[in-house]
């Protein structure tokens, strides 16, 4: 179980704790965010994966919050952290929301800046793929919720107190580029992408690597592969 506590015990942090077969604690409950977190109202994000890792999502920082982050639990036992966004957090953000897909694929989904915006790990919350987002109608948030599904993409459900919103997002891309190659990834597996830009067409290998010698430098170039979000780069 997960929860945002303000009790004397915990105060103003993020809790994990477990729970034995009846329901009852089973041990000390584990804090983070100390010495304080901003207030967090909603349900604290908690799932679990096929290979045995739980994931929880929590947002330290105080009076506002200054990062989402991850932590992975083995056996009960915290083995990682990793910060998901950083940036700029205004009144209730970030809220939050994390699901896993059945091919292992574990989503963070979070609002900020008036938008929705989600990552993607392969690699068990060690590292995410690149960001995507979408604009909101209202800038406030309430709750919100994830669901991964299958085809690789995630539905987000945004409550802002007028309605329950929907988005579909698909996972980002990650570019680098030097002056004569490009290499495209998601959370570090290449992607078999297409680049195009000037007049040219060039695929990306199973590696996720191009040469950039048919563009001339300084040619914005746009990153296309199925079921991802798109990217684009100017050639250094």
């Amino acid at each position: 179980i997960t929860f945002w506590s303000n009790a004397s015990a915990f105060p103003n942090e993020f809790v994990y704790e477990g729970l034995d077969a009846s329901g009852a604690q089973a041990g000390p409950g584990r804090a983070f965010g100390a010495p304080q977190t901003a207030p967090h109202d909603d349900s604290v994000p908690l799932v679990a994966e096929r290979s045995g890792n739980t994931f929880m999502g929590w947002a330290g920082g105080y009076p506002t919050a200054t990062a989402f982050a991850v932590n992975a639990f083995q056996g009960g036992n915290l083995g990682y952290s990793t910060v998901v966004a950083g940036g700029t957090f205004s009144g209730g953000d970030p809220h939050m929301g994390l699901s896993v897909d059945p091919a292992n694929r574990l989503w963070a989904v979070w609002s900020q800046g008036s938008s929705v915006h989600a990552r993607r790990s392969r690699s068990a919350a060690h590292h995410f793929g690149g960001a995507t987002a979408a604009g909101l109608a209202e800038a406030t948030v309430y709750q919100l919720s994830a669901l991964a599904l299958p085809n690789g993409r995630v539905d987000a459900f945004i409550n802002d107190g007028h309605e329950i919103s929907h988005q579909v997002l698909l996972p980002g891309l990650t570019v680098t580029a030097t002056k004569t190659t490009a290499t495209v990834l998601d959370d570090g597996f290449g992607v078999k992408a297409t680049l195009k830009g000037g007049g040219h067409t060039v695929t990306t290998n199973a590696a996720g690597k191009v040469k950039l010698g048919v563009f001339k430098h300084g040619t914005r170039i746009t990153v296309t592969a199925a079921g991802y979000a798109a990217a684009s780069f100017k050639r250094p």
